[in-house]
């Protein structure tokens, strides 16, 4: 059985930062807002696709709550140690952060935190399909 990943580290052009675990009711609340209750994985992947197109019509506030939620997980990495990348009321507590960051972060932030909610899935997909065969 393989170890999980706790963190993760990203470069972003010159900057290097790590990415945590969410705490764990943030981890569950957006597992349950993404997968909407049912914790199955479509093995068609075009309906994958829709469930994440859908999810990411979010409103605004919704979408601020997200990034907030992720950005508190994101740190940069610096000579002097870690940095939190927001602060506990949401602002940004590192320089020169541009949107193209900011953005990738919080996709690399949520994909990091659900990819084992996935590979659970996958393999209890992958187990039913034996037993079918």
């Amino acid at each position: 059985m393989n170890k999980r990943e706790t963190t993760k580290d990203i470069d972003l052009g010159e900057r290097k930062f790590r990415i945590k675990e969410f705490t764990p009711d943030v981890g569950s609340y957006w597992a349950m807002k993404f997968f909407g209750g049912s914790f199955s994985f479509e093995s068609d992947s075009e309906k994958t696709e829709k469930r994440i197109q859908e999810f990411f019509k979010m409103p605004r506030a919704e979408y601020k709550e997200l990034q907030n939620d992720c950005l508190k997980s994101c740190f940069e990495i610096l000579p002097a140690g870690e940095t939190s990348v927001i602060n506990n009321d949401g602002n940004f507590s590192v320089p020169e952060l541009s949107s193209s960051i900011v953005f990738n972060l919080v996709m690399t932030t949520f994909q990091f935190n659900l990819a084992p909610f996935f590979e659970e899935s996958l393999s209890k997909l992958q187990a039913e399909e034996k037993t079918t065969l």
